[in-house]
């Protein structure tokens, strides 16, 4: 399905200043920021679908908590560590009262002030689209990694105008992600683990599907893009994700709209135009059949 209307908006799009202006903390660095022990779900931003320009990494120090990545939930536990990369879109579900956290953001640009080149980071499993994104450390490994955290927090407690307070930081820095990529390869089995075929695929699906969703919606046109019949790209998406091809191209539909549709400034006929629906019954029908009931009731309850 391609319609020719040009759609309005799309998920929030939250950039490293956004986020600090959010929760009233100035950066250790331009580009970077250590967060801990906030509770997510007391910002309305975080309750709804959204994109950043930064990397974060987030640890779990206490408690649990549910975290939508993409189109996936994941439940994550204590010392378990999830990496977020730029334009992700994420949701910030539910969590458990106790539940504590370190995040670790910092943008691409920091990273390679710092000292790491973009050639340098492919070597870096953890920082590819190719990889699972949330790991389990174990507690020493978590002690290790929280205590070079700890000397970044330290140092930034203190007087940060310095001669050698930005290199301080950045070398830092680094030693906690050479660190990391230490633990995550001797330690953790999909460090050295490569990925199927079928994975690869199910992962250029993913990238398509988040640039084309909301003009594209027919299994044949991914297939097609990919060089593989829409019979084997469903099997294969249903595989590797437990769910179709075409449940996730509606999922990833219904999680834009359910966006706009919290945008009371946007007009539900403006939220199926952004969508190239036809019209707004078809946009309505379709979003009561994946979403449980109407658009205007979706609007009045969320």
């Amino acid at each position: 399905m391609k319609a020719t209307q040009a759609h309005v908006g799309s998920i929030k799009h939250q950039s490293f200043n956004e986020l600090l202006y959010t929760f009233k903390e100035s950066p250790y660095a331009d580009g970077f920021h250590i967060m801990e022990h906030r509770d997510c779900m007391e910002d309305k931003y975080t309750h709804f679908p959204f994109r950043s320009d930064h990397y974060s990494m987030i640890i779990v120090n206490g408690g649990e908590s549910k975290v939508r990545l993409n189109m996936t939930t994941y439940t994550l536990h204590v010392n378990q560590v999830m990496i977020i990369p730029p334009n992700a879109i994420r949701q910030f579900i539910e969590a458990s009262q106790d539940f504590r956290y370190t995040a670790i953001v910092f943008t691409p640009r920091f990273l390679s002030e710092a000292g790491m080149s973009l050639k340098h980071i492919d070597m870096f499993n953890f920082f590819s689209s190719n990889t699972l994104p949330h790991i389990q450390l174990n507690h020493h490994d978590a002690d290790l990694l929280g205590g070079i955290l700890n000397i970044i927090k330290q140092r930034s407690s203190g007087n940060r105008s310095t001669t050698f307070y930005t290199e301080v930081v950045k070398y830092s820095f680094l030693a906690f992600i050479y660190q990391f990529g230490e633990i995550y390869h001797q330690n953790n089995d999909m460090g050295e683990r490569s990925i199927t075929k079928k994975e690869d695929l199910a992962m250029r699906f993913t990238r398509l599907l988040a640039e084309h969703f909301r003009e594209e919606r027919s299994v044949l046109y991914y297939a097609r893009l990919l060089f593989v019949t829409p019979r084997y790209l469903t099997q294969t998406i249903k595989e590797t994700t437990g769910k179709t091809t075409s449940e996730l191209i509606d999922e990833m539909v219904i999680t834009e709209a359910k966006a706009h549709l919290n945008n009371m400034s946007i007009s539900i006929a403006q939220v199926a135009e952004s969508l190239y629906f036809s019209d707004q019954f078809f946009f309505s029908k379709f979003f009561k059949k994946h979403a449980g009931m109407t658009p205007s009731k979706y609007r009045r309850t969320s």
